[in-house]
């Protein structure tokens, strides 16, 4: 049994637990589910994320308080209870990271043949971008387990284009889960973004980090996530290639 993405299915059911419990202690609109998490849980993604990042929308002076309000939302007893029934064993969080900028909580989670570290971080950077909406996830995962419809605020297409087109030119470290969801978002949304709403700048670094990134680490923190019946189309070498080609082609074109 691969640990790491039974760990991942487990890692669901933390976000939906998450962003079930978190309105009672935050108001829903104060923070954006932004990232993997809003593409698994919003675009139908194949992919599931192992981290949650959200950026906070909420009154600037009171983000100090976000610390306080996801450490209780960890201790309550609806996602306690949550992850108890799905067998989820949660380590004890720790906060490396508490700023005027980020708030971030580390942890890992163990269940039945599943392992999988993984972390929530609130980003309040003052870069809020205004195209998002307060919308339903999907309601496949965590049926069995009895959870309700998670609605929050989450990124649209367009300004999910924008921020991953920047997150795959700008990391120090290039990642192919930001090749991955653009090809999904360019696929699902062929108009999100046209000509000359990004930066040619962000656009060559996108292009050059996409055809620096090999097969062997898309396999690894790509494939290792995928839902298991699509495993056997994507793993395979040629689809990465092909994806590579595809999201460079649409990159292209936007200049």
């Amino acid at each position: 049994m691969n640990k790491t993405r039974e760990g991942a299915k487990l890692i669901e059911v933390v976000h939906l637990a998450l962003l079930q419990a978190l309105p009672s202690r935050m108001p829903a609109g104060s923070y954006i589910v932004k990232g993997e998490a809003n593409l698994r849980l919003f675009e139908q993604s194949a992919r599931r994320s192992q981290d949650i990042d959200l950026d906070y929308a909420g009154r600037p002076d009171r983000f100090d308080q976000v610390e306080d309000q996801v450490d209780a939302t960890l201790r309550s007893p609806v996602l306690q209870n949550v992850l108890r029934l799905a067998g989820v064993v949660m380590s004890e969080p720790t906060k490396p990271k508490q700023t005027d900028t980020t708030r971030r909580w580390k942890f890992s989670i163990e269940g039945e043949g599943a392992f999988l570290n993984s972390k929530i971080e609130f980003s309040n950077r003052g870069l809020v971008d205004p195209e998002h909406a307060f919308e339903t996830a999907r309601d496949d995962i965590g049926r069995e387990l009895g959870l309700r419809v998670v609605r929050a605020e989450r990124y649209l297409p367009p300004a999910a284009v924008r921020q991953k087109v920047r997150a795959l030119g700008q990391r120090s470290q290039t990642e192919p889960r930001d090749v991955f969801d653009l090809d999904l978002l360019f696929a699902r949304h062929p108009a999100a973004v046209g000509p000359g709403d990004l930066p040619a700048v962000e656009i060559d670094a996108a292009v050059a980090a996409a055809f620096s990134i090999g097969y062997e680490a898309y396999r690894e923190l790509v494939v290792e996530f995928i839902e298991d019946d699509q495993v056997p189309v994507y793993e395979r070498e040629e689809v990465w290639s092909d994806m590579v080609l595809k999201v460079v082609e649409r990159l292209e074109a936007l200049r």
